[in-house]
């Protein structure tokens, strides 16, 4: 095809444009690093690269034909996201790569820019948009509308900051996660209706705040529930779409000072905050998890009257689909498509399920 259909009308998106449209026929996605195959995998990669030439209403024309099949229909279908911005942060020099940080009392917002070719392989805090140890200092500030690719160190990272929105964000090849909460003190912040692509198999980095932490490339990785992750999408990440992920694990102490709602700060056993919303939110095409929360046996529960609540969300062509490693759980209302297992691993401790859709 030399021409996609939009499911939507879009403003704003200019001949010369540069667009990416997902993959979505695709059950074993690998990755490249650096142009290099990563060993055992197989598949290929089909989210694909393309400029607008022509626009006419909801049909772009591209500046030459897809290679692989995108479903364009039905609920399995894949998006078409525009990388290009008026004002552009990169890198003068690819082999030194910038970063940006924001720090306590920084000002303002970010919106509709474009951080490309940013992001210090290997070293701590050096990612295209960082926010170091803001708490709450920034409340009301927001990361809107940007696009951020080909980073070798991570995308949007949120680090001992709260009140953060980041919404309608595209994210694309990454070394290491993408969407990054970093140690586990981060609340209220709202991450909605941002697109993750390609978080690529990364390596542990050094210092890093919560050492069982593989950064093996997860789309969004938090280690808090207290946050809200809406609407977002992750696709062909290298192991996981979500991973919610907070243990005892290499000696890390759990119980963390967090502030409370009176304003007061206490020291909670982080696995017992469960999520203020997780909602709507999809994976797919991704190497190995869809969703995955936790693991077995690392002590993240809540209680009958606070249980963890994952709403309507949908897993499709991955490897296994969603896998809740938790006790008292509510999951309402879940999609599984064309994976190799649909519920996988459940904890079956003070969890129920309802509204569930198998299918192949």
């Amino acid at each position: 095809a030399t021409h996609v259909v939009l499911g939507e009308p879009v403003d704003g998106w200019k001949v010369g444009d540069q667009i990416i449209v997902t993959a979505s026929n695709n059950h074993k996605p690998i990755h490249t690093y650096r142009g290099k195959t990563i060993r055992g995998a197989e598949g290929r990669l089909q989210t694909e690269e393309r400029r607008i030439v022509k626009i006419d209403g909801r049909t772009l024309t591209l500046d030459k034909p897809l290679a692989y099949e995108h479903v364009g229909t039905g609920e399995m279908r894949s998006e078409v996201a525009n990388l290009s911005r008026n004002v552009v942060i990169e890198s003068a020099n690819l082999k030194m790569r910038g970063h940006t940080m924001f720090h306590k009392h920084s000002a303002g917002s970010l919106a509709y820019a474009e951080f490309r070719h940013l992001g210090k392989e290997g070293l701590l805090g050096k990612y295209p948009i960082h926010y170091h140890l803001v708490g709450d200092t920034m409340r009301g500030s927001s990361v809107v509308g940007v696009s951020v690719w080909d980073s070798h160190n991570r995308w949007v990272v949120i680090h001992g900051t709260d009140h953060m929105l980041v919404r309608d964000c595209v994210g694309y090849q990454s070394v290491g996660h993408g969407y990054f909460l970093e140690d586990g003190t981060e609340q209220y912040n709202v991450l909605d209706r941002n697109l993750a692509v390609q978080a690529y198999l990364g390596k542990p980095l050094p210092k890093q705040a919560l050492p069982f932490d593989k950064n093996e490339g997860s789309g969004f990785w938090w280690a808090n529930g207290r946050n809200t992750l809406t609407r977002n999408v992750a696709c062909e990440s290298e192991r996981y779409g979500f991973f919610y992920e907070m243990t005892r694990r290499d000696g890390f102490n759990t119980v963390l000072p967090l502030r409370q709602p009176d304003g007061s700060v206490k020291k909670i056993d982080v696995r017992t905050v469960p999520f203020f919303r997780f909602e709507d939110n999809e994976a797919h095409s991704t190497r190995l998890y869809g969703f995955k929360f936790g693991d077995p046996g690392m002590g993240i529960r809540g209680d009958k009257e606070h249980p963890f609540i994952v709403r309507n969300n949908r897993a499709w062509q991955t490897r296994y689909g969603f896998r809740p490693n938790m006790e008292f759980v509510l999951v309402d209302g879940l999609k599984v498509w064309s994976n190799s297992y649909g519920i996988y691993g459940p904890s079956l401790d003070m969890q129920v399920f309802r509204n569930i859709h198998l299918r192949d």
